[in-house]
């Protein structure tokens, strides 16, 4: 038998307890910067303890969720709880796959053919379909080589 005290009576719904906001913070400003009540001057007497605040840097630097601990309106002294910060590389570029060119299609009667998606030109006609997928991927192959 649980003999704690002060045990809820009933539950609260987020919406009604905390707002949570997102902020893409300018190329150049450190976490401990925006972790700094001086950061949110012109927004602080929107905030309420418990808010939580999702901060991407521009720069790709770190996205951090932060949640409000205390808060004073009147000094705007705010105090964080660091919730999850991911680090990376300021400036990181990540280099996206190119989209296929081309897509096997059921011709019937078991054959299949590989066509060009743009055009619709069929380059390849009347193959099985473990044929047509080795022979889609080498020249998927050949045009990311190339």
């Amino acid at each position: 038998m649980n003999t704690a005290k002060n045990l809820p009576l009933r539950l609260k719904r987020t919406e009604f307890e905390s707002n949570s906001y997102f902020e893409v913070i300018a190329p150049g400003v450190t976490l401990e910067e925006v972790m700094s009540g001086d950061f949110w001057v012109h927004v602080r007497n929107n905030f309420r303890v418990h808010d939580v605040i999702v901060a991407v840097a521009a720069d790709g630097a770190f996205d951090a969720e932060l949640r409000i601990t205390s808060l004073n309106k009147v000094s705007g002294d705010i105090r964080f709880r660091l919730l999850s910060n991911v680090k990376g590389q300021a400036g990181a570029v990540v280099k996206s796959q190119p989209a296929e060119r081309f897509e096997i299609k059921h011709r019937g009667a078991g054959r299949f053919a590989i066509v060009e998606r743009k055009t619709g030109d069929i380059a390849a006609d009347g193959l099985d379909k473990d044929t047509a997928a080795a022979e889609k991927a080498k020249m998927e192959a050949e045009r990311q080589a190339a």
